[in-house]
């Protein structure tokens, strides 16, 4: 009874660490979206609405090789006024970005 009780117990310590190591590793995901002020190598500036403060404001997204671009082949193909999406996560006071989209419009439909 003694072994059976072991065992239960240090798989429940196993699985209980799992846990605590895997929630470590996730990072809390938010997106933003807003058009493009300024890009760089390793930043990109986006003006967005601020919904507190009623205004808008310049918001700096700190961008890595990891970031996944879409709609766009690499940073330089952004210009400033281009409407973007950002998913990011939260490094200290840091907006990491995760993945930057270009929107792209739709062309204009003939209305008739």
């Amino acid at each position: 009874m003694k072994i059976f009780l072991s065992i239960i117990l240090a798989v429940a310590i196993f699985c209980f660490a799992s846990n605590l190591s895997l929630a470590q590793d996730e990072e809390d995901m938010d997106y933003s979206w807003g058009a493009v002020v300024e890009v760089s190598s390793d930043q990109i500036v986006v003006s967005e609405y601020d919904y507190d403060s009623d205004e808008e404001i310049d918001v700096v997204y700190k961008v890595s090789p990891d970031t996944e671009l879409r709609n766009i082949d690499a940073l330089k193909d952004l210009a400033e006024g281009d409407s973007v999406e950002i998913v990011y996560a939260l490094k200290g006071k840091d907006k990491i970005a995760k993945a930057i989209t270009l929107e792209k419009l739709l062309p204009e439909e003939d209305i008739e």
